[in-house]
């Protein structure tokens, strides 16, 4: 009964709300370009196995053409589950299709209208915009910075075929690791 009450009291604005920062979680553990994050299906590019969750894109919905498999953290899948059951339902249209990002009308959210809603939502709580290639860069940096020898592992996680990514990445790298060097004075 506890559940049903706090469907039926979730508004329309703390769905999207909630959409929103289940959709921006995602992006930061698995930099998707905005046309994947956009095309994600419920139950076909979502898996559910056991209590996790997983991201299974088959390599033609992919532009590097390769497949991709992600999985989702305890804490996110957990995350999404919420999402499914209580704030999906509360977006008016969202039961007439599988998409993962439900839209105010009655279909999946564009790339275009995710790609502003994040910079949106980034701008709105850092105070400047996150682009969706941004987190796709950051993650590349990241991996640079921790594990430079193994930079070109950012490919896979990127779905890269090329590496000009990890090369930029690891130049950035460089960069990032000079300047804390140079703040700690090392």
């Amino acid at each position: 009964m506890k559940d049903f009450e706090e469907a039926v009291s979730t508004s329309k604005a703390t769905a999207f709300t909630y959409r929103d920062g289940v959709l921006v979680s995602l992006l930061a553990a698995v930099p998707l370009r905005r046309r994947t994050l956009a095309a994600l299906r419920i139950r076909t590019h979502l898996v559910k196995s056991g209590d996790l969750w997983a991201l299974d894109i088959p390599a033609e919905d992919t532009k590097g053409g390769q497949a991709l498999e992600f999985p989702i953290s305890p804490a996110l899948s957990n995350r999404i589950d919420a999402y499914l059951k209580w704030f999906r339902a509360r977006i008016p249209g969202a039961d007439a299709h599988d998409g993962l990002w439900a839209s105010n009308q009655a279909r999946p959210m564009g790339h275009g209208a995710i790609y502003q809603m994040v910079l949106r939502r980034t701008r709105d709580a850092f105070g400047f915009s996150v682009n969706l290639h941004r987190f796709r860069h950051t993650a590349a940096t990241f991996w640079s910075v921790r594990d430079p020898k193994n930079v070109r592992g950012a490919k896979d996680l990127l779905g890269a075929r090329l590496v000009r990514h990890d090369r930029k990445a690891l130049h950035h790298g460089a960069i990032t690791r000079r300047r804390t060097c140079a703040r700690e004075g090392n």
